[in-house]
């Protein structure tokens, strides 16, 4: 999943499949520090730490710009991102 997730960060925007991640970078108002989320249907059924492990390893390799900045990095299906309110966030 890690390096699909990489290749989504590197394909350019609105080149993406129908079943692609959405991947948000969150910045804090002062640009100090970064948020990324990722939603994702593939998410489905795979532990919380895990999926926090493959966002993470992602930016490592693909935004490495980001990494002295990242707080955060949580994978969620499109439902728990309903849920949370992320995705009414960025609609």
């Amino acid at each position: 999943m890690t390096e699909a997730l990489k290749l989504e960060m590197r394909r350019p925007k609105g080149a993406a499949p129908k079943d692609a991640p959405v991947i948000i970078a969150e910045e804090s108002e002062t640009e100090e520090f970064v948020h990324y989320y990722v939603i994702w249907d593939k998410f489905k059924g795979v532990d919380s730490e895990v999926r926090s492990r493959i966002v993470f390893n992602s930016v490592l390799a693909e935004k490495p710009e980001d990494l002295m900045r990242l707080t955060s990095a949580a994978g969620l299906t499109r439902a728990e991102a309903l849920e949370t309110g992320i995705a009414r966030k960025y609609s």
